[in-house]
């Protein structure tokens, strides 16, 4: 997954150039600066190589292709200029560069994540509204299909009783035609 991917090459760049800031910043003793110097280095090389991950894992948005082969340029000069001139303290406004560019990218990144999530969003509410819509619909129709079929019985019955009603009253002549051919037709005869 690209978002995976570039959500942990963004943090594991961060925590490089977080090491990298660190180093520069401690007391240097003689005997510790090649060691130092190749901690540098191989700090540079693995940015470097989260830069051109993040390159790949970016490919559908040129904006941050574009900010992660800018890390990856300033890497490669700061590693040039590192292998070179082992001596040489790291330049701070390179490395400064490279925390700018990372925040932009991490800006342009996220905001790309809530564009997705934006549109997620309204599939969603467009999807809950088509639910609502149809369960609304078949509520109506349930309730109009029960009124029709309890009406078919009751109505019939209420002739019956109405019929049983003024035969009771004595009128005799009482005719009731019921179109049904189930219990209710049967009584009726």
């Amino acid at each position: 997954d690209d978002g995976r991917t570039r959500i942990e090459c963004i943090g594991n760049l961060e925590v490089y150039l977080e090491r990298l800031r660190t180093g520069m910043h401690r007391h240097i003793r003689k005997n510790k600066k090649r060691a130092i110097a190749e901690n540098h280095l191989n700090i540079l090389s693995s940015m470097r190589d989260e830069a051109m991950k993040l390159a790949n894992a970016c490919s559908g948005n040129a904006l941050l292709v574009q900010l992660s082969q800018t890390i990856k340029y300033h890497c490669d000069i700061l590693y040039s200029e590192y292998t070179s001139y082992p001596e040489k303290t790291l330049s701070l406004p390179r490395i400064k560069n490279i925390s700018v560019i990372l925040g932009a990218i991490k800006h342009e990144n996220y905001t790309s994540f809530r564009e997705i999530k934006n549109s997620f969003e309204q599939v969603i509410r467009s999807a809950s509204v088509t639910i609502l819509f149809f369960f609304v619909v078949t509520v109506i129709f349930s309730i109009y299909l029960s009124i029709k079929i309890a009406s078919s019985i009751t109505n019939p019955l209420a002739k019956l009783v109405d019929s049983a009603q003024r035969i009771v009253d004595g009128d005799l002549s009482v005719r009731l035609s019921v179109n049904k051919y189930d219990e209710i037709g049967a009584l009726s005869l």
